[in-house]
């Protein structure tokens, strides 16, 4: 929405990234923002990807010229996770961004910095947000809606899900979502972080 309001919406393309675990509620929420939004928008699934770089990475050997033996390597389930935000990121909207003949914004916020995903979460050409809290965030996007638009272009639901990364069978939006209570929890790490 703040990229609509200074670009235009013309300017400015939303992809969708689902895995097999982002739920429908999510899914939808996305489409309604872009469709409300006017702005541009697609759909690249990145199960298969993941899934493509998970196979490559445990199926390949790797000789330890030292030891004189090969060996493979295994993906825990939160390596996974961050192949997933990798996946987003460095791949798919990198790769949007430069055929559309854009940059990308990170989506990183204060709040998630100690547990964003490194060419995930926070890779981006500029971080709009970065400098606000998370629930600096939810009111700038009532403010966008309030002031800037006049009418609800973010959802409703964008404000009141639970949030979750959506990167596991145990993420899910509604039951094991973020465990951070917004804003509660930016001032516990206000209180680490700036004096």
């Amino acid at each position: 929405a703040l990229f609509v309001d200074i670009l235009g919406p013309d300017n400015v393309l939303l992809v969708n990234m689902p895995s097999r675990y982002n739920s429908p509620m999510t899914q939808t929420i996305a489409e309604q923002t872009a469709q409300s939004l006017g702005a541009n928008y697609t759909v690249i699934p990145i199960t298969e990807s993941c899934l493509h770089t998970s196979e490559q990475l445990t199926q390949t050997p790797i000789h330890s010229y030292h030891q004189h033996r090969d060996f493979q390597l295994t993906i825990s389930p939160l390596i996974y996770e961050n192949i997933q935000s990798r996946d987003r990121g460095s791949r798919v909207v990198a790769g949007l961004a430069a055929a559309f003949g854009g940059a990308f914004s990170c989506n990183s916020n204060k709040t998630e910095l100690g547990y964003a995903t490194f060419y995930g979460d926070i890779c981006g050409a500029l971080a709009p947000i970065g400098d606000l809290w998370k629930h600096h965030v939810y009111e700038l996007g009532r403010y966008l809606n309030d002031k800037v638009f006049q009418r609800q272009v973010l959802p409703e639901a964008i404000f009141t899900i639970r949030p979750s990364a959506e990167l596991s069978s145990e993420q899910t939006v509604g039951t094991g979502g973020d465990p951070l209570v917004y804003p509660y929890h930016d001032k516990l790490f206000r209180s680490f972080l700036e004096q």
